[in-house]
């Protein structure tokens, strides 16, 4: 039932009415509402949730709902301005119906109004302090009151500039890019963004906002040499705000020394060469004090051998420059880049026997940038790793398992950290260890050898799990995680399996172990190549990572309440690593 009041006042005198009338308020039966609308909102239709024990008969609003095994059940419900009393049912095996209440208040959406003036202080950007040269352009603008005039002023510099407006619903983005040589350098700028009225017959008014991130322009030559401070420092590719972080170009060792070209916020952009830029975090490095010199030299030698378990790349490291491998599995090859090198390749040796590289080859692709390419015999790899070791930088591309395979197998979060939570209220931490558990007993039955990376409930950061899988002898890793869709459009909404790889030369594990899956009652979600997630970013060893299924969709949920259906997600999981081992031979 639903019932229109005038205002939140008259809850008490519902509820009073609802218990005249003989229905009872509160029963002995489980019974939960799940959803996150709240008491008040502004939508015209909610997303109702609600759980109870299975089996059962049950609606909401009056309409019948099916009930899954979770215990979940939902209806879109339609509200009216003010309050709403929404009721549940629940009937047992034939028995009373059971009545469960709940009131919500609908209150009108607020629209921003186009006077008085307004600006949005959160969308102002640039967000961040700057610090560039006199060749970059800056994006300026905000959000703001709806169609005016605006403009923004850098002070002392005394620079005007106007900024284009788009009108949006309620509001409009006024912005402009501004050409950082319009700026005198070494003089830090402040921001003033102006907001003017152009609202016929009122007076005009104006309205002023100081941006907190200021704005500095300053020659090449005066920005700082930098160091890395520690191990595996991310060279990313970009400063995109997404939620995985944004591509990296390379994780550094200790001691490579950067070329600054400017900062943003808590970042350092490096200059990589002529035509190549990165950013690295302010406290994965430090500045080299005066004076200093941008590590530089002749590359002459290259070397490729057989090695103990490994075929090994020598490539000599006589300054520590930044350096970035790239895989290519389409071309057959790795290829390395070395900025700040030249070449005087004369002399590239290969000895006999070498079982994964070909040949070796290298190009002088900028002035400043020297690539090696490692021709493979195959794309089939088992895994390579990339270390200094002295004055030279060693590659090792490792040969095939030559003894029963050793599987690691990573269950997402743990402890304190459950994941994703279910409709239901299932933790995804526990999820994901049933399933790695049943996976390991196949692998073992299967004649396999396993390192369960987490073997029960405990806290284990990303980068613990890491550190252990890459000092194991595993061959190869699989993550396991559950998956989680906004719930904005209902219950129903995002759903499916999917696979995931970082490193190219691991998507034919990533699509066989998809096809496995999908020979099970699960819909397609895709298979995801370029993931950025921590764990499976890696060379050593094929990795990948599976979302068995959502729990933010009832059904998928369902499926993965069932022990036995747990137990056929191993089983095809397993199947596609069979099938990616019979494929690398």
């Amino acid at each position: 039932m639903t019932r229109l009041l005038s205002s939140a006042s008259t809850l008490f005198i519902v509820l009073l009415g609802l218990a005249a009338s003989g229905r009872p308020q509160t029963t002995a039966a489980p019974f939960e509402w799940r959803d996150d609308t709240g008491d008040t909102t502004s939508r015209a239709t909610v997303h109702l949730l609600a759980k109870t024990a299975w089996p059962a008969r049950v609606a909401i609003a009056g309409d019948s709902c099916h009930l899954y095994r979770t215990g979940i059940f939902f209806k879109t419900v339609t509200l009216q301005p003010g309050l709403n009393c929404i009721e549940a049912t629940v009937q047992r095996d034939g028995g009373d119906v059971e009545h469960f209440y709940r009131t919500l208040f609908r209150q009108e959406s607020v629209v921003r109004p186009a006077l008085p003036l307004w600006i949005d202080s959160t969308s102002v950007v640039p967000a961040e302090s700057r610090v560039l040269l006199p060749g970059d352009r800056v994006r300026l603008g905000f959000i703001g009151a709806k169609g005016h005039t605006a403009w923004v002023e850098l002070k002392p510099a005394k620079v005007r500039l106007y900024l284009r407006r788009t009108d949006l619903a309620d509001a409009s983005r006024y912005e402009a890019d501004l050409p950082l040589a319009r700026l005198p350098e070494n003089e830090e700028q402040t921001l003033h963004f102006y907001l003017r009225s152009t609202t016929h017959g009122e007076k005009k008014s104006t309205l002023h906002l100081a941006a907190r991130a200021p704005l500095k322009v300053q020659a090449a030559a005066a920005f700082p040499l930098l160091r890395v401070r520690q191990e595996s420092a991310l060279l990313n590719q970009s400063l995109g705000n997404v939620r995985l972080g944004a591509p990296v170009i390379a994780e550094l060792p200790q001691g490579v020394v950067l070329s600054s070209s400017g900062r943003i916020g808590e970042s350092w952009r490096i200059r990589l060469g002529d035509r190549d830029e990165g950013y690295v975090a302010v406290p994965d490095v430090e500045i080299l004090p005066e004076p200093a010199l941008a590590p530089a030299y002749y590359i002459t030698t290259l070397s490729a051998a057989p090695g103990a378990g490994a075929d090994v790349i020598t490539i000599p490291w006589l300054q520590p420059v930044p350096f970035a491998l790239i895989p290519d599995p389409d071309a057959r090859a790795l290829r390395l880049r070395l900025y700040g090198v030249r070449s005087a390749s004369t002399w590239i040796t290969h000895r006999d026997n070498l079982r994964i590289a070909d040949r070796l080859s290298w190009e002088q692709i900028s002035p400043e940038t020297y690539e090696m390419t490692v021709h493979l015999q195959s794309a089939k790899l088992w895994g390579y790793t990339l270390r200094p070791t002295g004055a030279a930088l060693e590659l090792r591309l490792k040969y095939p398992p030559t003894a029963g395979l050793k599987v690691a197998i990573e269950a997402g979060h743990g402890g304190s950290n459950q994941g994703a939570i279910g409709l239901s209220g299932m933790e995804e931490k526990n999820v994901n260890l049933d399933v790695a558990q049943r996976l390991e007993r196949l692998c073992l039955t299967a004649g396999m050898t396993v390192l369960q990376v987490r073997d029960s409930d405990a806290d284990m950061s990303l980068a613990d799990k890491k550190t252990r899988i890459e000092a194991s002898d595993a061959d190869l890793l699989v993550c396991i995680h559950a998956n989680s869709g906004g719930t904005a459009n209902g219950y129903l909404g995002a759903n499916g399996t999917s696979t995931y790889y970082n490193n190219p030369f691991w998507g034919d594990f990533a699509r066989l172990a998809y096809r496995r899956l999908l020979e099970l009652p699960l819909q397609e979600f895709g298979c995801v190549g370029s993931f950025n997630y921590r764990i499976i970013r890696m060379s050593s060893r094929p990795a990948i990572l599976v979302e068995l299924a959502f729990l933010s969709h009832a059904g998928d949920e369902e499926k993965l309440f069932d022990p036995e259906f747990r137990q056929q997600l191993a089983g095809k999981i397993l199947a596609g690593l069979l099938d990616f081992t019979a494929l690398m031979r």
